[in-house]
């Protein structure tokens, strides 16, 4: 078995929707949209000022169809968070991975996904901000089965991460002082630790191979 580590590449960064005193709308998109290429954020952010409602998505490609033999098999991939900046103290959530999710090389507002649709793109690792106890650090998230499925062994993997009250559109509690329920990341820090091995030779059933085949053993 074989292992490898593949860092987060230079395309992605943020798309964020924002729709004032209109929760809903900002998990949808229906607001306006703004992207950033420079950074990573995912969460919820809220402005009393003007009631505006912010929802933040992160997105990454790893060049894993570089990293990983095309003929191989992904047998475990884990998935690792830098936390920056951790802002979600006041509302608790969980960090999601979603994917595959092909965004292309060039970071758009369009690639923002509406909170109606995530949940149809596979959760592939997750993490409850409760487990975050310092930043300036890495977290590991728990791996879904769907992971191994998502490695791309040609090319890009690529995927999306939110926040599990933007997928289900749970509006957090506010209060006068309430702002922020982000994750900073750091763009290109984080990373796929993969295992992965040789394709497992067919099985041959001897009652299929024709009687007229001899096989000679040296």
């Amino acid at each position: 078995m074989s292992e490898v580590v593949v860092y987060a590449g230079s395309y992605g960064g943020w798309v964020q929707s924002m729709a004032a005193a209109d929760f809903v709308g900002a998990c949808r998109g229906t607001g306006s949209l703004l992207v950033d290429a420079s950074a990573l954020d995912v969460g919820i952010s809220y402005f009393v000022t003007g009631s505006y409602w912010y929802c933040w998505e992160g997105l990454e490609e790893f060049d894993t169809g570089t990293a990983l033999p095309d003929d191989t098999t992904v047998t475990a991939a884990v998935f690792s968070f830098y936390v920056k900046v951790d802002s979600s103290l006041q509302n608790e959530w969980t960090l999601e991975v979603r994917g595959p999710y092909n965004f292309g090389t060039t970071l758009e507002t369009g690639d923002f996904v509406s909170s109606t649709n995530l949940g149809s793109y596979d959760l592939l690792a997750s993490m409850p901000t409760t487990a975050i106890s310092g930043v300036g650090t890495f977290y590991t998230l728990t791996s879904e089965t769907a992971f191994l499925d998502a490695i791309s062994l040609t090319g890009l993997t690529s995927v999306i991460l939110d926040s599990d009250k933007h997928r289900l559109e749970q509006q957090p509690s506010v209060t006068p002082t309430w702002k922020n329920d982000v994750l900073d990341g750091n763009k290109s820090y984080d990373y796929i630790t993969i295992q992965y091995g040789p394709v497992a030779p067919p099985t041959i059933d001897a009652s299929q191979v024709d009687d007229d085949i001899q096989v000679a053993w040296t």
